[in-house]
């Protein structure tokens, strides 16, 4: 009897984990299938582009980062799955995107400064964003996922290739912010930090992915493509 029930109860409990994981756009439409949760399990989660090939990496701030070739180190925002948008585990650090969200599908944020300063702009808008500055805590590095790190020549002339997998947050970078969530991921002294869970090679690895990612950065802040594939 026990069995019986179990399984007609698991088709109603598929569905219903289905439905908790759709994601959507800034807009509230649905995203594509390639769009998936960062924590499937939460009730509410930012969703990044994770079903295919190469995935985005998560960041404990709702945004993604990039790592389709051609797009390296691009962070953006394609929504989460709560199709208003306003739960506090959407990723919202753009007060401009935010309140004309009804007209926006997604949003990239660039680099103004080094590390400190950056402004947003929605997919299609090739404008210079950086009149608009904002400050932003980028986040720490949320999937458990491996991550694999291309490999990419450095400013010494090395290079830098490995896989990368951890299951706790290590913070990439930070950036100046006066919202209250970004203060208690930022350092006080504001500096750019890698967590320290994370040690021996791994640690250095991260080390040098952290100058990999903000050379990639800078190098979209004019002319970059904003049309990621949906």
């Amino acid at each position: 009897f026990v069995m019986r029930l179990s399984k007609s109860a698991l088709p109603l409990l598929l569905a219903a984990v289905s439905a908790q994981q759709t994601c959507y756009r800034l807009d509230g439409s649905e995203a594509s299938s390639e769009f998936t949760p960062c924590n499937p399990g939460a009730k509410v989660s930012a969703c990044c582009h994770l079903n295919k090939d190469v995935p985005d990496i998560c960041l404990s701030s709702g945004l993604c980062l990039s790592q389709q070739p051609g797009y390296e180190g691009l962070i953006y925002s394609n929504g989460c799955t709560d199709q208003t948008g306003k739960d506090s585990a959407c990723p919202q650090p753009c007060a401009n995107i935010i309140e004309n969200s009804k007209s926006v599908t997604a949003y990239n944020v660039l680099p103004c400064a080094p590390g400190r300063q950056f402004c947003c702009r929605a997919f299609g808008d090739n404008s210079n964003c950086c009149d608009e500055i904002v400050t932003v805590a980028i986040g720490s590095v949320m999937t458990a996922a491996s991550a694999t790190l291309a490999s990419t020549s450095t400013a010494t002339g090395g290079d830098i290739s490995g896989t990368v997998s951890t299951a706790k947050p290590t913070t990439i970078f930070c950036a100046n912010s006066t919202d209250a969530s970004a203060l208690e991921t930022c350092p006080k002294d504001n500096s750019v930090v890698v967590g320290g869970a994370v040690g021996g090679a791994l640690g250095a690895l991260l080390l040098g992915s952290l100058g990999i990612i903000m050379l990639l950065l800078l190098r979209r802040t004019k002319g970059i493509l904003t049309h990621l594939i949906s």
